[in-house]
């Protein structure tokens, strides 16, 4: 099926989706241990009765009993070879059910894996994971894909990349998110939905999470800000342990009557994740029969996005700016340092340029000798888990560029193409493969215009070229070339007479490099400013400068404010307040010399390639090794605590530094007189529940808390009371036990542990979490707390042991 013949069909009504496999499942089949996708092959008519029972209730698409059948999630239970086989016969048992009565759509969630930096995942490899689950499930001709509950956003990216290479129809993109309406790594709706559109989504969502009412917020930012059709599956609210079942808030009723707010909203396809069954789906269906679908009038918007942050590019906001630091182009110290592998500078330009105001850094890897693939992916990682602004990826060279789109989390800008054939063809698909913005350089075979009509003609090339490649008008930038004023004074004002034709014509965005008026002149940063205004004036939306110069930004918040793009004077005030110096000055990274403030920066950093040099630099200069710990880097990992829960920093940065701790710690043992472990807080003994294969959440917690001084026993995953009992009776002096559950199914395993427990009269405290557990549930259950993240956890072991 098209998006245009769905779209008739969401033009006349809501579309309704089904609800939760695995809640049907669990209570049918209640002593069923196996994996939920491998039912496909051994039990085939019994997943066809539920997909029977939805179809009834009303629903008009049913998901394919596939949600966790990707090689790389399969291979974790022994069915990885097994893959093609029981994703095709979720198509074929859907398809033989429906038979007309309703669509079927071929189900993709999240692997269980993250991929780096947060977790061990290759992009290449989640990708290729996909591909596969796409390939089986498109053999059997499914209507529409739809990925489902992925947290993750760049192993969303490997998905939607995977059905838009091999499935011509539909695809819907989902994430899930937590009540404070962030996914687990950090993402915001907005950001997912820059992304997923980019990748061309044709619909996108939100399922799972929490209950509808906290999901309410994060599914109204979708709606307002994007075209496309919105989907949604809500769990039955938060699940509590009752008389020995796991059950879920929101009844039937309490649940339909978000149903009706979600289709006022501006809501296409309404449906049910975890908790619901079919006699929620038949009150959603009885309730929004003949509801007439709100016509929601939102424009495309021209967006650059990081995993945690988006920013608008717009006519009527701020000129955003572009930071061009990272680029070792006649910096010796820089091209020394990046060929040692030495990232220091890299790291202060990004958050000095970050906190200058910089919206977008641009990254520049071009040196002789080098490895510029690696060197790229390299710094690509590294910028984004310092600072949160979108990237702009600078190389001439598609295989270079290739591999930073593969590394960038977000949505990003590509620097950049130009008007020749061969450059048009290797980049624009390059750009619509990986859902980036592109620069198009005004210059083409015949070398740069001279005229004002030229440079007009190839901006139009280029657009044209980007047009039948399919890259949104939104996602274009054309540069105009700023030429140094002292050798081509006839060409500056062609430049810039050009911005405003290109803009109202073909409806584009434009970006200049500023910095390129000046070259080779006395007071260049006078020049640069003057210019930079005359631009804004004239309609420019992306200035690349260095950020640092307060000429620069002092002249663009004035020429903003001037032409109307400064409306609510907050930069103004913020740039021009009596607080500021008078006469601005040159702004320059600050550079740490002290060796113990090195190691708690290095720290809250996550500076792994710096840490050791410096821990050996601190030991040459005297400091007593606990010295070191006690008051340098575990105030470090204190403080990265405190900017997670401010939501200053996400996932990716605090995993950087738990591991950037344990590196510091590995060290240090070898200065103990004593064994290490003998300063440790305690011994916490980790699993991942029996009938759960999935160790994210586990592994960061476990990595956590060894940064923060405990001493960690990692069982694995899919772990039942008689390892864990196994394990105590080895001699082993645990004082906590801490489980993990993502999947709803399998949560009654740590009533099981808790209950085993004290039958054995094994008075150990033990602490519950992942996705789906809640503290109410744990307190139903009787554990001795409830995590939320790793750093509760953290918490709460420190709490529990005091």
């Amino acid at each position: 099926m098209k998006i245009n013949e769905l779209k008739k069909i969401l033009d006349k009504r809501i579309v309704i989706l089904d609800g939760s496999m695995g809640t049907l499942i669990q209570q049918q089949l209640p002593g069923y241990k196996g994996i939920l996708e491998a039912l496909n092959l051994e039990n085939p008519d019994f997943v066809g009765s539920i997909h029977e029972s939805y179809i009834k209730a009303g629903a008009d698409i049913i998901l394919t009993n596939t949600f966790g059948a990707s090689p790389i999630k399969l291979e974790d239970s022994g069915y990885g070879h097994k893959a093609r086989e029981i994703n095709l016969a979720g198509v074929q048992i859907a398809r033989n059910v429906s038979k007309g009565k309703s669509l079927v759509a071929g189900c993709i969630g999240s692997s269980g894996k993250f991929i780096k930096p947060i977790g061990t995942l290759d992009f290449d490899y989640a990708m290729d994971s996909y591909l596969k689950q796409v390939s089986a499930l498109a053999e059997g001709k499914p209507d529409l894909l739809i990925i489902e509950t992925m947290s993750d956003i760049r192993e969303l990216k490997a998905a939607l990349m995977a059905c838009k290479q091999l499935f011509d129809g539909v695809v819907i993109a989902q994430m899930t998110f937590t009540e404070d309406g962030r996914t687990i790594t950090g993402t915001d709706p907005l950001s997912f939905g820059v992304v997923a559109t980019s990748l061309k989504a044709d619909i996108i969502g939100i399922n799972c999470s929490v209950g509808p009412e906290e999901i309410y917020p994060s599914i109204k930012i979708l709606a307002d800000n994007f075209p496309n059709p919105i989907s949604i599956e809500p769990n039955a609210g938060l699940p509590v342990y009752e008389n020995g079942q796991t059950v879920f808030e929101y009844s039937p009723e309490k649940f339909n009557e978000y149903a009706k707010k979600f289709a006022k909203l501006g809501v296409n396809l309404i449906g049910g994740c975890c908790g619901t069954s079919p006699e929620y789906i038949v009150k959603i269906a009885e309730t929004l029969k003949g509801f007439k679908p709100k016509i929601r009038k939102v424009s495309k918007k021209s967006y650059l996005a990081s995993r945690t942050k988006a920013i608008l590019i717009d006519d009527n906001l701020p000129t955003r700016i572009v930071g061009e630091r990272i680029n070792p182009t006649s910096r010796k110290k820089l091209q020394k340092e990046l060929l040692s592998k030495d990232y220091s500078t890299v790291r202060e330009e990004s958050t000095a340029q970050f906190k200058a105001g910089a919206d977008v850094l641009d990254i520049n890897v071009g040196i002789p000798q080098i490895d510029e693939i690696a060197l790229m992916r390299e710094l690509v990682s590294l910028v984004q888990v310092t600072v949160n602004t979108p990237l702009s990826i600078d190389t001439p060279n598609p295989e270079v560029l290739e591999a930073g789109l593969k590394e960038v989390e977000g949505k990003c800008l590509i620097n950049s193409t130009n008007g020749e054939e061969k450059n048009l063809n290797k980049i624009l698909p390059l750009a619509v493969k990986y859902g980036a913005a592109v620069i198009g350089l005004t210059m083409d075979e015949n070398g740069l215009p001279k005229s004002l009509d030229d440079r007009i003609r190839i901006a139009e090339k280029i657009i044209e070229h980007a047009d039948s490649y399919g890259l949104p008008r939104e996602d274009i930038y054309i540069d105009f070339l700023t030429l140094t004023i002292s050798v081509a004074k006839e060409q500056t004002m062609k430049t810039l007479e050009a911005i405003p034709i290109i803009k109202k014509k073909w409806g584009v965005r434009t970006v200049l490099g500023v910095s390129n008026i000046s070259h080779g002149l006395p007071s260049r940063d006078l020049i640069n400013s003057t210019f930079l205004a005359i631009a804004i004036s004239k309609g420019l939306d992306l200035a690349i400068i260095n950020p640092l110069k307060e000429e620069m930004q002092s002249s663009r918040i004035i020429a903003d404010l001037i032409v109307g793009k400064e409306k609510d004077l907050v930069d103004f005030t913020n740039r021009f307040s009596k607080k500021k110096v008078d006469s601005p000055k040159t702004v320059k990274p600050a550079k740490v010399i002290k060796i113990p403030d090195m190691l708690y920066s290095s720290i809250l950093t996550g500076a792994k390639d710096r840490i050791i040099p410096y821990i050996d630099s601190a030991l040459k200069d005297g400091l007593n090794p606990l010295l070191i710990n006690n008051d340098y880097l575990v105030p470090a990992m204190t403080e990265v605590g405190k900017k997670f829960k401010a939501k200053e920093y996400f996932l990716p940065q605090v995993i950087m530094s738990a591991e950037t701790m344990k590196i510091a710690l590995d060290r240090l043992r070898k200065e103990f007189t004593k064994d290490f472990s003998d300063t440790k807080k305690g011994l916490i003994m980790l699993s991942t529940v029996k009938g759960d294969i999935h160790d994210i959440g586990k592994n960061i917690v476990g990595a956590v808390l060894e940064s923060r001084g405990f001493k960690i026993l990692d069982l694995g995953k899919n772990i039942d009371l008689q390892v864990i009992l196994k394990n105590l009776d080895a001699g082993q002096s645990v004082n906590i036990i801490g489980l993990s559950a993502l999947m709803t199914t399998t949560m009654g395993a740590m009533v099981e542990v808790i209950e085993g427990l004290d039958k054995e009269g094994l008075k150990i405290p033990v602490i519950v979490g992942g996705a789906v557990v809640t503290g109410k549930f744990a307190k139903s259950i009787g554990a001795a707390g409830y995590a939320k993240d790793a750093i509760d956890a953290a918490t709460l072991c420190d709490d529990l042991l005091l």
